[in-house]
């Protein structure tokens, strides 16, 4: 089907967003089962959710511009869940996976958010001011995700060089001196 205006383009990207995140909940949700950190844990279980609730939107939207809601293939989230799959079956221990499993919640997050930003001025272009309301609330919650993921990482990456038997300097992030 070619697009043939704005309106179809809107609708187009609305279903490809609609599949991504479909497709993420179910990455997240088979991350959330390997995941051993506690505090990474509980992210992806409430990002899981406020997912859930993403579509929800989603669904709010095909159902305010009068469209039925149909997922658009995205092979970029296809391709990131597959991915972080791979990755994670290469960890060697659980203090790595974890690791990689918060790098591609990032990598998943800014993707998200690129979308989302597209839609948001493509709605507000449209005039759909609804759709706006509720594509800028889920770039809100992909952007908080982002966040805690990145705030995160570097306390994963200590935990694994620990469990290594690496211990690092507190303050600078470096690997502690080793004189005797």
């Amino acid at each position: 089907m070619a697009i043939q205006n704005v309106q179809e383009k809107f609708i187009f990207t609305l279903g490809e967003a609609f599949a991504a995140e479909n497709q993420l909940l179910r990455g997240y949700e088979q991350m959330l089962g390997q995941a051993t950190d506690d505090r990474l844990r509980g992210g992806i279980q409430a990002h899981a959710e406020q997912t859930r609730e993403q579509i929800g939107n989603l669904q709010q939207i095909f159902d305010a511009v009068g469209q039925q809601p149909q997922e658009q293939p995205n092979e970029t989230a296809s391709g990131m869940v597959a991915d972080g799959q791979r990755c994670v079956a290469e960890a060697g221990n659980p203090e790595i996976r974890d690791c990689l499993i918060a790098e591609a919640g990032m990598k998943i997050e800014h993707f998200e958010m690129a979308c989302y930003l597209g839609l948001v001025t493509g709605a507000r272009l449209l005039g759909q001011t609804e759709a706006v309301g509720l594509l800028q609330y889920n770039l809100q919650q992909e952007e908080q995700m982002a966040q805690q993921l990145q705030e995160l990482v570097p306390q994963l990456i200590e935990r694994a060089l620990s469990a290594e038997g690496m211990p690092m300097d507190q303050g600078t992030g470096q690997e502690a001196s080793q004189t005797a």
